[in-house]
């Protein structure tokens, strides 16, 4: 072979592993990009299904604690009228005020 032909073959030849190791390159960069853009989603959603989890047990007991409050305030209250009705169906105030004032 002439020494033109060689060096032509020389230069195709560092061409051609240029653009190889580039190709090489731009694929592992891709997958990277794919890898890393997977990941930083997966992240999000499970920061967003733990904030989620959190806030719906927030809410659950606070409707439980709600609902406590509530019923405790309507017993208390049940208890305070029925205890009213009780005495004066059985005629506790008006033995208290015959006891007190001496009325009969």
């Amino acid at each position: 072979m002439l020494p033109a032909a060689l060096a032509a073959l020389l230069a195709s030849m560092r061409c051609l592993s240029s653009a190889a190791y580039s190709v090489a390159y731009l694929a592992a960069f891709s997958a990277m990009l794919f890898l890393e853009a997977a990941r930083v989603f997966l992240a999000s959603a499970r920061a967003a299904i733990c904030f989620l989890v959190t806030a719906s047990s927030l809410a659950c007991f606070l409707a439980m604690l709600s609902g406590i409050i509530l019923a405790l305030k309507q017993k208390s209250r049940n208890e305070f009228v029925s205890q009213h009705t009780r005495r004066a169906e059985k005629g506790l105030w008006r033995q208290a005020v015959k006891a007190i004032f001496g009325v009969s």
